[in-house]
């Protein structure tokens, strides 16, 4: 039983670590769909990149939802198997403690029968009551041995039956995510393959010309106000000079 309760709860911590994990990574895959999804949804120039990472977005999306189940299964069908056995080590425990109680109660028995036969040896009385007493506990402990070893029976193959399901049902969880993954990384894969690196560029290239273009007509028609403000000052202080010279 002691070893059992160990082996389970190495079983647990360690599966309960294994989940904390993977509760991680989902978080994290969740971060990185939601920034694809932000870039995309920003992006004005590049047709083909904003639809490919919106796709990758979605994918990652719903790995995460995957990922999620499996955590939740992992804790359910994985974690409290392995938790449950610190209270069915402490129920055996409990149960083997009776046993050992009941013997030490024969013991005791046997030893005052032999005092008895020893001390009064012709008090067939005090005798008889001794012999049937002992009598009483070594039926109380055949009983209890005998509950005890179906107990045993039983908790042995309670825990090769939960061992082995637990870990099979890990492994289906496991199967059912990676083989999942592949399907929605492989999508991924397609949807950022087809991204058109030459026409985005060209796109961007185009957008670049439409704004030199307005640029430089801004640009020219910049300088062309200041040119005429300059002219226009010019005069003004021309016109100023030569009222200047006839007021005198």
């Amino acid at each position: 039983v002691l070893s059992v309760e160990s082996n389970m709860g190495e079983l647990c911590t360690s599966f309960s670590l294994y989940s904390r994990k993977a509760a991680r990574l989902r978080d994290a895959n969740d971060e990185v769909a939601n920034i694809l999804a932000s870039i995309s949804e920003g992006e004005v120039i590049n047709k083909s990149m904003k639809i490919g990472l919106n796709d990758v977005a979605k994918k990652l999306n719903l790995l995460g939802d995957f990922r999620d189940q499996g955590v939740q299964l992992l804790d359910k069908r994985v974690v409290e198997v392995f938790a449950g056995y610190e209270g069915i080590c402490r129920k055996a425990k409990d149960e083997i403690k009776v046993i050992f109680s009941a013997r030490d109660k024969e013991l005791n028995r046997q030893r005052q029968l032999d005092r008895v036969r020893e001390r009064t040896p012709h008090n067939r009385h005090q005798i008889t009551k001794a012999e049937t007493e002992l009598i009483k506990a070594k039926s109380e402990v055949s009983r209890n041995q005998k509950a005890l070893e179906e107990q045993i029976d039983l908790f042995e193959k309670k825990k090769l039956k939960d061992i082995k399901s637990a870990l099979l049902d890990f492994i289906k969880i496991e199967l059912a995510l990676h083989a999942k993954a592949v399907e929605l990384y492989t999508q991924a894969y397609n949807n950022l393959s087809d991204i058109d690196e030459d026409q985005d560029l060209e796109d961007f290239q185009n957008v670049r010309g439409n704004f030199d273009l307005e640029l430089r007509t801004v640009m020219a028609s910049d300088l062309a106000r200041l040119d005429t403000v300059k002219r226009t000052s010019f005069r003004s202080s021309s016109f100023q000079s030569i009222a200047n010279l006839f007021s005198t």
